[in-house]
């Protein structure tokens, strides 16, 4: 965002502008985002996208009736709908997509949205039968078949219907993986090379001595760990302490990773390094705002690890594991959006997991344990305070007990887990592949790891 920042200084594009104020109120700065939409106004931009980010920071600072104005004057019922739901306004939310439904009953998006944002009820059927009416006449060139197999999936599961829930939910697979396919699919061969060769560009020798160079501060905190191992929960536990800020899912190391990594002589490239951890740090310094921590939660992380621990030394990396039949279960009963193209494939995501699990051994080796820490799912939701404290206590931060309601935290939620992590934290995900037994398919080979 930086580089963003930089340009748009010196020349205002309406459309970059637009895209910084997206992502400053994405990552929970509305009053950087607000200071950003005025340049798109002394451009004379006042169209729908900037004031639908203005109507989102106001809600985001608690100007509800600056947020309501500003819907009823775009009439765009199902934007506030989506808006409050993030905040964590459930009953508004919701009311606002009945609204929509009564007039637009077979409105994909409204549908949808309010099977994710709620527990489906014997009383919710209406709402199952309207989406699998829609479903028989969805366009299949557009994400609508996709987004309601989901939906179905999640209603039905929510029901106690596991084999209808798993029939939607591999149909919903299955045409996502279809698109994958067309663009060259899941490499498993160069997937594994990959992460063989990471573990040798990060070995031993190379990280503590390249490590002597790092910057000593101890503001980031990187969660991180297979897709669904339960990063958002960490999260939303630890930057309840006052101390800690959230960054969301910063994409920065993602990105930089090409440019890290000598492929042609299986090395690391210092220089890159250098340079990417300075520009890393402002980054996080802009999400601080007062707070002496920051955390990035992007699960991807797990693969730069070693490149992290070089880079901050001091810097803590917690690493959350859950069981690998339920890792593999939640992976494929949820609808992510994302590039990482082993997620709709239930034998990639077999074969993935264990590559996973051969790097985390590694890093696990490689990484002081004072620096390091993995974290059981499980054990959190069964025993929350006493790893809670474990977690925070590791971080070199003060017990707060707000940590222990983390559902309370109200920083805007912009990830499948929405409706979720408004919960108290709940155990009914524990062993919850039991329920899919009989479908597992590939997934059964997890059950012996």
């Amino acid at each position: 965002m930086e580089r963003l920042r930089q340009a748009i200084d010196l020349a205002p594009d309406p459309a970059a502008v637009l895209i910084l104020a997206g992502l400053e109120l994405k990552f929970g700065d509305p009053d950087a985002a607000l200071k950003t939409i005025e340049k798109s106004r002394r451009n004379n931009l006042e169209d729908r996208d900037a004031q639908t980010i203005l109507a989102q920071c106001a809600l985001a600072k608690d100007l509800r009736f600056v947020a309501e104005s500003m819907w009823q004057r775009m009439n765009d019922p199902l934007e506030r709908s989506v808006a409050l739901l993030r905040h964590g306004d459930f009953e508004a939310g919701i009311d606002g997509l009945h609204e929509i439904l009564k007039t637009e009953p077979n409105r994909v998006p409204a549908l949808v949205q309010m099977a994710n944002s709620m527990r489906i009820m014997p009383k919710d059927r209406w709402l199952v039968a309207r989406m699998e009416s829609v479903l028989r006449t969805a366009d299949e060139t557009t994400e609508d078949p996709v987004n309601l197999h989901f939906a179905l999936g999640k209603s039905y599961d929510n029901l106690g219907e596991y084999e209808a829930a798993m029939g939607h939910f591999d149909a919903a697979n299955r045409l996502r993986y279809r698109n994958i396919e067309r663009t060259g699919g899941f490499d498993r061969d160069g997937y594994e090379a990959n992460m063989t060769l990471r573990a040798h560009v990060y070995r031993q020798e190379v990280v503590d001595d390249e490590k002597r160079h790092g910057n000593p501060t101890e503001m980031p905190i990187f969660i991180l760990g297979m897709v669904r191992s339960g990063t958002t929960l960490a999260e939303q536990i630890l930057s309840s302490q006052p101390d800690v800020a959230g960054a969301g899912e910063q994409d920065f190391w993602i990105n930089t990773d090409i440019r890290l990594m000598d492929y042609a002589r299986e090395s690391l490239d210092t220089e890159e390094l250098r340079e990417a951890k300075e520009t890393y740090l402002r980054l996080l310094t802009g999400f601080a705002k007062g707070a002496r921590k920051v955390i990035d939660k992007q699960p991807g992380n797990m693969l730069l690890a070693g490149a992290l621990h070089i880079a901050y030394p001091n810097a803590r990396i917690i690493y959350m594991r859950r069981t690998p039949a339920d890792n593999a279960i939640s992976i494929w009963t949820t609808n992510i959006r994302t590039s990482v193209r082993f997620v709709n494939n239930k034998s990639n995501i077999v074969h993935a997991y264990r590559q996973h699990e051969k790097l985390r051994e590694h890093w696990k080796s490689v990484i002081p344990s004072d620096r390091y820490l993995e974290v059981s799912y499980e054990d959190l939701v069964q025993h929350q305070e006493v790893v809670s404290r474990k977690i925070v206590d590791f971080c070199g931060l003060k017990w707060d007990d707000a940590c222990l309601a983390p559902e309370r935290n109200r920083r805007q939620v912009i990830t499948p887990s929405l409706w979720q992590v408004r919960q108290p934290v709940y155990r009914s995900s524990i062993n919850r592949w039991q329920r899919y037994e009989p479908w597992l398919g590939e997934f059964r080979e997890l059950l012996t790891d």
